[in-house]
């Protein structure tokens, strides 16, 4: 049996981003949200024990693995690419996370949003609007696939129970529903977090 992965206490995001193969540590700068981002919003959307995150376009997994590293929370992981939710479910094995996160490949379309009591959103659309530093080839220019996520982010959002907390980073604040109250802005603005007030 494979020895579980070890890393130091205090770690930093080279040594996260070490864990990955090396096209995935070539996408952190621009693409996995930093350490000291995901300590923040942990700190905002976990209320309790076992309340269920999702983090919409998790891409290498980071929110959610070091989410449940730091928290009694449950993190949830929606990414459309294969190759990068077959290795952040590897990294969970190791990590021995595999209890408290789960990935899934699949469109945020396709989820059923009520299951969740949180959110996390690093613009994950955004790539349908801009396609310099992209992940892949895959993503054309599309601003009528941005605006359809947009869209049905926003309407889902707007479907929560009221409490329902939602935290955004470098994203267009536009994506959040009227309903919701913001209730902090870190990191110059670019770190929102929502609460829905009615």
């Amino acid at each position: 049996m494979k020895d579980k992965l070890l890393l130091p206490k205090e770690f930093t995001d080279r040594d996260f981003d070490l864990l990955f193969s090396p096209k995935i540590q070539q996408l952190s700068s621009r693409h996995w949200t930093p350490l000291s981002i995901i300590k923040q919003v942990v700190e905002f959307l976990c209320r309790g024990v076992d309340t269920k995150i999702l983090d919409i376009g998790s891409g290498s997994g980071k929110f959610c693995l070091i989410g449940a590293m730091q928290s009694n929370c449950l993190f949830y992981g929606v990414e459309k690419r294969a190759f990068l939710v077959k290795s952040s479910r590897k990294i969970a094995r190791e990590l021995d996370l595999e209890n408290q996160v789960e990935f899934f490949h699949s469109s945020v379309e396709e989820l059923d949003l009520m299951q969740f009591d949180a959110f996390y959103f690093f613009n994950s659309f955004h790539e349908n609007l801009d396609t310099i530093d992209a992940i892949d080839k895959d993503v054309v220019i599309n601003e009528e696939v941005y605006q359809s996520y947009t869209l049905y982010l926003k309407q889902q959002l707007g479907k929560m129970p009221v409490g329902t907390r939602v935290a955004t980073y470098c994203s267009d604040p536009k994506v959040i529903p009227d309903c919701y109250l913001q209730k902090g802005s870190l990191v110059k603005g670019k770190l929102l977090l929502w609460e829905k007030c009615h």
